[in-house]
């Protein structure tokens, strides 16, 4: 399987910006943190967050609880990645404490619990022509120092964890994502 190159939040090795969302996936925020932390360059997820209340510190704090760093992240280099993913997006005057002016509209009908990443879109997707990197294995979002546990784990984190406990089996993230649902059940909820 292919193996997706590295991107740079203040010079990290995560999983690229650019590594498509799969067509269909429940995924927590504590996943998209903890596997892909890099999904805070993109306008959709950005947009999530602050619409479902989440802070630099909140962000921040799970960041830096469930990830290995090569060096420290600090709540400026946080908050200066989600204003850039979303002003890039056409957002030029947003930033978290106006957030709700732009949201008011969908407001009403906007769930919190829903985990759905259904249509997110990558920086590339937005701005670059929609080129993806390759796949990457699952095994190798498991660089992490502390996986998602109880309600912030759903798929993914089984995904991941299946890949660790079978290194012989080598399924490809997103592009496998459906067939590994499939082979551990299901969706989570």
């Amino acid at each position: 399987m292919a193996r997706g190159g590295a991107a740079a939040i203040s010079g990290h090795n995560f999983p690229s910006k650019n590594l498509a969302f799969p067509p269909v996936a429940n995924i927590t925020a504590v996943e998209l943190l903890t596997f892909l932390p890099e999904c805070l360059m993109s306008v959709d997820v950005v947009y999530r967050f602050a619409s479902n209340d989440a802070t630099r510190n909140v962000i921040l704090t799970i960041v830096t609880t469930c990830r290995v760093f090569q060096k420290q992240w600090s709540k400026n280099t946080c908050g200066n990645t989600m204003y850039t993913s979303i002003r890039r997006a056409g957002f030029e005057k947003w930033t978290i404490g106006v957030h709700e002016e732009w949201h008011a509209d969908r407001s009403a009908i906007w769930n919190q619990a829903d985990p759905d990443v259904a249509g997110f879109r990558t920086p590339s997707k937005i701005h670059e022509g929609g080129a993806f990197p390759p796949a990457i294995l699952f095994a190798d979002l498991a660089n992490v120092r502390q996986f998602p546990v109880d309600a912030d784990a759903l798929d993914l984190s089984r995904m991941v964890q299946y890949c660790v406990e079978h290194p012989e089996e080598e399924w490809a993230y997103p592009n496998e994502y459906g067939l590994m649902l499939s082979l551990l059940g299901g969706r989570d909820r």
